[in-house]
């Protein structure tokens, strides 16, 4: 479950108080019986490494008594191993999948944002998770609809007792949900992809993304959520590769006229030459480094000795 209680008042008031007092009363009172008072989060939503764009998305994440709720749509039910099905009749329900699927998020230009009020009301329609029905009316944080969409609360209920997730919360990475262990099985294939199409000046493992920005003479760390940026060192990095705590990257320097292979830690210590040899298309793979050797003599993959 996912609380944050004084941050959240504060956001909730500080919303309050932009807006006249005349327009709250007005709005407060005109909200029906079955409704409830919802805001979106301003905190970091991870789902399976994924950061989801709150503010552009057309089906926002929303937050009611400082619970996280996630909208039910189709992908993301399938991002999360879920599978939703409506039924006129039978009203909504969902079951727990063994496979997840990468999330898809559909966005739009307009910014959701907590200058108005916005308000939810309680499903009204029959829920079933996992075979099970709901009694929205004894739920401490009810199934609550929300723009035509079913909204699930992140409670410890489902999260954890229903769909086996892992969750986490912390002020930096904000709110966390692993809901299928490992990454997509063509994930680390993709991001190699993308990085070789571009010259290898991008890598990310986790929060942090390594990158030479606009082929400059820099090497730079980048949080993916917050932004905060470090320079590791001082190098016309290329074919930037990520292996534990070890970066791995081609560079030439005042001693090697060509581009060559150094390794460099995370923090930005330890900047070592690991080969004499004029090298480009590097990939690190298990306890090798596979590149193409530059020289006019030899153009296939060859391969240098262990990464550490």
């Amino acid at each position: 479950m996912l609380y944050k209680a004084k941050a959240a008042l504060g956001v909730l008031l500080i919303g309050f108080l932009c807006l006249p007092i005349a327009s709250v009363v007005h709005a407060a009172s005109a909200i029906k019986s079955d409704q409830v008072i919802v805001r979106f989060p301003e905190f970091p939503v991870r789902v399976n490494g994924t950061a989801v764009d709150v503010k552009h998305s057309e089906y926002p994440l929303i937050v009611y008594q400082d619970v996280t709720y996630l909208p039910m749509t189709w992908n993301n039910a399938a991002a999360l191993g879920l599978s939703a099905y409506w039924d006129s009749n039978k009203g909504f329900s969902l079951q727990k999948k063994d496979a997840c699927s990468p999330l898809e998020q559909v966005l739009k230009p307009q910014s959701n944002t907590n200058g108005a009020l916005q308000t939810a009301e309680l499903t009204p329609f029959s829920v079933r998770v996992n075979g099970k029905e709901i009694d929205n009316s004894k739920e401490p944080y009810p199934v609550l609809h929300y723009r035509n969409i079913t909204y699930f609360p992140m409670t410890w209920r489902f999260t954890h007792d229903e769909f086996g997730w892992k969750t986490s919360w912390s002020e930096a990475r904000g709110f966390v949900i692993e809901s299928c262990s490992g990454r997509a099985p063509d994930q680390d294939q993709q991001d190699n992809f993308y990085n070789l199409s571009i010259g290898g000046l991008v890598a990310v493992q986790g929060d942090w993304i390594y990158m030479n920005p606009d082929s400059h003479n820099t090497l730079l760390k980048v949080n993916k959520t917050t932004g905060e940026q470090f320079t590791l060192t001082v190098a016309s990095a290329s074919w930037i590769n990520v292996a534990g705590d070890w970066l791995y990257f081609t560079a030439s320097d005042s001693v090697a006229s060509s581009k060559v292979i150094y390794k460099i830690k995370n923090d930005g210590t330890g900047r070592t030459r690991i080969s004499e040899t004029p090298a480009g298309l590097i990939r690190v793979k298990d306890d090798s480094i596979y590149y193409i050797h530059t020289g006019a003599a030899m153009t296939c993959p060859s391969r240098t000795g262990s990464i550490r």
